[in-house]
């Protein structure tokens, strides 16, 4: 049997693909401790894009990537050829991201360029609206190597990634990607956690409108099970 996702080549580098509010925080220290001085950021300051870097054999790039506010994988690194990321259930995570920004507008910081407004109802027919039109920025979508689309995303997970983790399983994920990049196992630590009102009368309404999300993440989860599965 071989493994569901291409196998991993320790000559190119890697490309960790840091999606908001899916445990980032934790696991780039995870990252950290497997790939030390090989481990490098990608993140904005500010408004200021970061700067391409020479990536070498067996480095690994970690950081935001975001195709609809111009700085999509692709755009910086088109030779990216292997990519890893963790997800998390969508709209946990749309909450979690909610909570995030909603709390930062209420310390007087606003995120990017759009204000967020402290009503959830009207925030999720705000993104509703936006992912109808295809212009969410928001969806975690916009960070994979092309655009996602129901008909192209099993096959861009098979060109592109070596391994897909999921947040809810985290433990088991993060022992299977150690075996896939010959790395040790270790214990993900849980940091940068949000809390509160969790919005479940809203779950169907985002199951509706962020359909390709879900859809996406529940191919994730089939393919996350196989890949824990074969490297047990």
């Amino acid at each position: 049997m071989s493994s569901p996702l291409k196998p991993y080549d320790s000559g190119q580098p890697l490309f960790a693909l840091h999606i908001p509010r899916t445990g980032g925080t934790s696991f780039r220290s995870v990252l950290a401790a497997w790939f030390g001085d090989d481990l490098l950021l990608h993140y904005r300051r500010g408004r200021a894009l970061p700067p391409r870097v020479a990536l070498g054999a067996g480095s690994c790039l970690y950081g935001h990537f975001n195709a609809l506010r111009g700085f999509g994988v692709q755009a910086f690194y088109p030779e990216a050829r292997q990519c890893i990321t963790m997800l998390r259930d969508p709209y946990a995570r749309f909450v979690s991201q909610w909570r995030l920004l909603n709390q930062r507008k209420q310390r007087g910081a606003v995120p990017g360029s759009e204000e967020v407004d402290p009503n959830f109802d009207r925030w999720i027919h705000r993104r509703a609206e936006d992912m109808a039109r295809g212009c969410d920025s928001y969806s975690f979508l916009c960070h994979f190597p092309r655009k996602m689309t129901a008909e192209n995303f099993a096959a861009v997970l098979d060109e592109y990634f070596v391994f897909v983790a999921i947040l809810e399983r985290a433990g088991l994920s993060i022992t299977a990607l150690a075996k896939v990049l010959g790395r040790q196992p270790m214990i993900m630590p849980h940091s940068n956690v949000t809390t509160g009102e969790s919005y479940p009368e809203y779950r169907g309404f985002h199951e509706t409108h962020f359909a390709l999300e879900h859809e996406l993440y529940a191919h994730c989860l089939h393919l996350n099970a196989r890949l824990i599965d074969y490297y047990r």
